[in-house]
């Protein structure tokens, strides 16, 4: 499994949406969420703090992988094609809502 080949077919919409949402959306997001937490932890903060609270780490962590969460988005959203409307629709406000979300806190922060 090449991750790369797996991006490039969901950005020119060629996978299916089952692939592009559990795939790339929900596993390499939390992959890549568990590994930003291990550097900002280790790196920046010196030690192990839990996820739960709430610093100014944890808004690092926010504002480095909110790109990250776009661009998984806008393969499930590219991928919503190839599927009926209704698993193409519930794909959508599922990842519109976190996107939504961390655009407000992102600004909140500034």
């Amino acid at each position: 499994m090449n991750p790369v080949k797996i991006y490039k077919q969901c950005w020119i919409g060629e996978a299916s949406l089952a692939q592009a949402f559990w795939l790339i959306y929900v596993l390499f997001t939390v992959i890549f969420i568990i590994i930003a937490d291990f550097l900002v932890d280790i790196l920046v903060a010196g030690s192990f703090t839990p996820f739960y609270v709430h610093n100014q780490y944890s808004d690092l962590i926010i504002t480095i992988t909110f790109p990250f969460l776009f661009v998984n988005a806008m393969c499930v959203w590219i991928s919503g094609k190839n599927s009926s409307w209704k698993w193409s629709l519930i794909s959508k406000v599922t990842v519109i809502l976190p996107l939504i979300f961390g655009t407000f806190h992102i600004t909140r922060l500034f």
